[in-house]
């Protein structure tokens, strides 16, 4: 029986005793080594998921698996541990409260169940989590933003349907420190700041952009001017000795036809 095999019987003997057993040998929280844009960001931040890690034989029905998301410092000394890690600590931090002065710094995000983290191929859909992915959550199971400017460490935890008993945790992960807004004032909009090769590329396309303007001024001059306006020409197949002929048609506004002239003979 390999390792693996132990560590998940002593915990199913541990968590019949009725404590929750840590799983901190076999796996710590980290975020994702998919290399996903934005894995941290000003509110959220990209975890690995804890596949094929929690023993869901625990559960008689279904299992749910939690993310406690709490401040680096005071949130993890805030949450309990061992004998007091019941299941009053779903309600007992609400995200609504959690990260305010008087708060408890942490909070839990409802992140899956049973069949969300099975042992499977991981796809960068099935392999991460997504913490503070619901801007418009409230209640106790929130996967709301973080603060920004935050440190924060996540651990997972394993429940059963109905949260009333905690089978399992993981250790938390190491500090994880969310990208700090800038402040759009403090950023220096001097054309001096450009790099060089941005420089000439400005100056190019707003030449090409002068001379296209000037083309089309120019054609749209000609046109309305009657340049391209064509003569009609008759041409006639009858050869003479120079070959065809060609006779341009002239209109004119009247026409007169010259009187006929006879010729009368005297009488002798």
């Amino acid at each position: 029986m390999d390792l693996h095999l132990w560590v998940l019987l002593a915990v199913s003997i541990h968590a019949a005793a009725g404590q929750p057993t840590t799983l901190s040998p076999l796996f710590i929280p980290q975020i994702s080594s998919f290399n996903y844009p934005g894995t941290i960001s000003v509110t959220t931040f990209q975890m690995k998921a804890p596949l094929c890690f929690f023993n869901f034989g625990l559960c008689s029905n279904q299992c749910n698996v939690w993310a406690v998301v709490a401040s680096a410092s005071t949130g993890v000394a805030n949450f309990p541990v061992g004998n007091s890690l019941t299941s009053a600590v779903f309600t007992s931090s609400q995200y609504s409260a959690a990260f305010q002065a008087n708060g408890l710094q942490y909070y839990m995000a409802l992140v899956g169940n049973t069949t969300s983290f099975t042992c499977k191929q991981p796809t960068p859909i099935n392999s991460v989590i997504r913490i503070g992915s619901n801007p418009t959550c409230t209640g106790n199971d929130c996967n709301g933003p973080v603060p920004p400017n935050t440190v924060v460490r996540v651990r997972y935890l394993l429940s059963d349907s109905l949260n009333t008993k905690i089978f399992q945790v993981t250790a938390w992960s190491s500090p994880i420190k969310l990208v700090t807004p800038l402040d759009y004032n403090s950023i220096d909009t001097w054309f001096g700041k450009r790099s060089g090769g941005m420089i000439v590329i400005t100056s190019i396309l707003s030449s090409l952009t002068g001379i296209l303007l000037l083309l089309l001024g120019a054609m749209f001059m000609l046109t309305c001017s009657g340049y391209f306006q064509g003569k009609e020409e008759i041409s006639t197949n009858n050869p003479t000795a120079l070959g065809p002929v060609s006779m341009k048609q002239y209109s004119f506004h009247q026409r007169t036809t010259p009187p006929s002239t006879t010729t009368s003979s005297a009488d002798p």
